[in-house]
């Protein structure tokens, strides 16, 4: 069965490699992908694009995951979190799991990986994801806590975001090199062979741990072969060697969707799941509330489709969640977009004082 994907399928195509068996080879147990963007270097803290992205989630975990559709945090390596102060998160981390190379994990893979990736000195391309980080102490072998720079509501959803744990004896003896030429995590998929620029095989972790909220690998082997032309992509997944495409040109759906055992799949726009009306009415709730949320570092439940602005923009929201600088929402046609107000740094930081534009 052949499958095509159109734009916007990342958290799609990522649900198909960890838990679909239904879309492999049945004879072989393999499914063939193909992407247009070479994945240069594995190692995730030095690598942007979305494909490095999909193979991070493949090959490492994170310590809490969000899920896609309620936008809770889920316990991954971290079983729980709480914050112990404003410039202090907390973690218990999970017993029992073990990086692909047999090292057990523990707090000093955490501390390792957050206190390297979060130096100024070590360049890493992730930076603005971890640079809240002041610092990373290890409690005891199953607790750590992060220490913060300054105070900043969306940590945790930082924590959710991709910043996967290594295995630190690994990582300070090979260095991100070579974590890019032989990666090594605690993910669903171990990487069989890596050609960088050309193709990565992944082989199913069978030691994966119980109660992730990845769920367990079911797909024995994927190949990842970079083909850069959408047409031989194309030309090869009409020829029955490829089971997999992503970011299908939309002239070209409908001429694949009439091919016998296709299947095409539409990834989720967050964008269009927003409504602007929505967002300014609970920014200026926000406002009205004042400085008395500012203190609740919790995820809006009842409005997840709001707090996405929230945690995508740097907004406001009802759950407590406050703007780190002074934004004003536009829209144009469902999408969202934020621009500092004149006069504003983009990145700096200011008191909620909405002047919104409807």
């Amino acid at each position: 069965m052949m499958t095509i994907f159109k734009v916007g399928a990342t958290m799609v195509l990522n649900a198909v490699l960890i838990a679909t068996p239904a879309f492999a080879g049945k004879k072989d147990d393999t499914l063939n992908i193909a992407w247009d963007q070479p994945l240069d270097i594995a190692d995730a803290y030095f690598n942007t694009s979305r494909e490095g992205i999909l193979a991070a989630r493949m090959i490492w975990d994170q310590l809490i995951e969000r899920d896609p559709d309620t936008f809770e945090y889920k316990a991954s390596l971290a079983t729980a979190w709480r914050w112990v102060d404003d410039l202090t998160l907390e973690f218990d981390l999970r017993r029992g799991v073990t990086f692909h190379n047999g090292q057990p994990f523990d707090a000093d893979d955490v501390v390792y990986t957050f206190n390297f990736a979060s130096d100024p000195a070590n360049k890493s391309l992730q930076l603005g994801n971890v640079s809240w980080i002041k610092t990373v102490e290890k409690i005891d072998p199953f607790k750590i806590r992060i220490h913060l720079k300054s105070n900043f509501p969306a940590a945790l959803e930082y924590v959710a975001s991709p910043m996967p744990i290594y295995p630190h004896k690994y990582y300070a003896e090979v260095g991100p090199q070579g974590m890019a030429r032989k990666p090594i995590g605690t993910g669903p998929y171990m990487v069989e062979s890596l050609e960088p620029g050309k193709s990565i095989v992944f082989a199913k972790n069978t030691k994966y741990w119980d109660g992730s909220p990845k769920g367990k690998p079911s797909i024995g082997k994927v190949v990842q072969r970079f083909i850069p032309e959408k047409t031989t992509q194309i030309a090869t997944l009409l020829a029955g060697e490829l089971d997999l495409m992503w970011y299908v040109p939309t002239d070209q759906v409908e001429n694949i969707r009439s091919v016998p055992g296709s299947r095409r799949h539409r990834g989720r726009d967050h964008a269009s799941r927003l409504h602007p009306l929505r967002c300014r009415r609970a920014l200026r709730r926000q406002s009205a509330q004042g400085r008395a949320g500012a203190a609740r570092h919790r995820t809006c439940h009842r409005s997840p489709a709001v707090h996405q602005v929230v945690l995508r923009y740097r907004g406001a929201c009802p759950c407590g969640a406050v703007l780190l600088y002074p934004v004003r929402l536009l829209s144009v046609r469902r999408k969202i977009r934020v621009r500092p107000r004149e006069g504003e740094a983009a990145h700096g930081r200011g008191r909620l004082s909405q002047r919104l534009r409807h």
